[in-house]
């Protein structure tokens, strides 16, 4: 939506003159600087060089959680905001500080090496299947399997864990992360392609068993097992059996390691 230009008629206000010179019309996504006029506990109003002034929700301030914008913002506090949405009956016209803060996070986001770096950042909440994580102030999120056993076992919010990106999307702003990824060399450069390893069964599957060397998951895929047909996995293995094992791939890039039985 575009709505016509109506100069502010708030005292010293640079910006409406400079909008109402250039015939500007505001619409939705437009960033524009405005001055803070006003003060509540819920919202501030924002002076963006319109007769109108514009709501600042608490919830919009910042990309930590805001209880008092009184606590955040002060009068004559001049920044940039983000047209968030604006009422076709009364013109009202809502913004965000929180979301242009979020843009600039993502640019810097970007210029990491993604492929070769390691973060550190904080287990904020567990989901049903992950978790979620921040980084810069930037929400992300991490599937349980992504992360090791032992930083899923911790209930405390909070610590830092290390990650890797494996994907960015541009265009909707999210991004997934890995921990295993980032924990892997240092723990797997004990292990190495054709050795032979005791390992422990933590999990089957229809497909294979995932066992456990020195702290790393390894994948004992089902024709790995044996030469001959295997029809019920569950009836020869169960958790914690101890198993003698061959490594016979290994993926740092990955953060893979695949055993097998078959082979010795």
């Amino acid at each position: 939506m575009i709505i016509s230009i109506l100069t502010s008629k708030f005292k010293t206000n640079r910006f409406g003159l400079i909008l109402a010179k250039y015939s500007y019309r505001v619409k939705l996504n437009d960033i524009l600087a405005g001055r803070i006029i006003g003060l509540e506990s819920t919202h501030a109003l924002v002076d963006i060089g319109l007769e109108r002034a514009a709501l600042l929700p608490r919830e919009e301030i910042n990309v930590s959680a805001v209880n008092n914008p009184k606590a955040a913002l002060y009068i004559d506090f001049i920044g940039e905001f983000l047209i968030l949405s604006i009422n076709k009956t009364t013109q009202q016209i809502i913004v965000s500080l929180k979301q242009v803060d979020c843009m600039r996070l993502w640019q810097r986001i970007r210029q990491i090496d993604f492929k070769n770096t390691v973060i550190y950042a904080i287990n904020e909440r567990p989901l049903r299947k992950g978790k979620i994580i921040l980084f810069y102030g930037l929400k992300f999120f991490s599937l349980n399997s992504h992360i090791p056993k032992h930083y899923r076992r911790k209930k405390r919010k909070n610590f830092l864990l290390p990650f890797k990106f494996i994907e960015v999307k541009d265009i909707i702003h999210i991004g997934y992360l890995n921990s295993r990824l980032a924990v892997y060399p240092r723990f797997s450069q004990n292990l190495e392609v054709g050795g032979t390893y005791c390992s422990n069964v933590v999990s089957i599957k229809s497909f294979g068993i995932f066992v456990n060397i020195y702290g790393i998951q390894c994948l004992l895929h089902i024709s790995e097992i044996s030469y001959d047909r295997i029809s019920d996995i569950n009836s020869l293995y169960k958790k914690g059996d101890q198993l003698k094992v061959k490594i016979v791939y290994k993926s740092i890039q990955q953060g893979k390691i695949s055993v097998s039985i078959k082979k010795l």
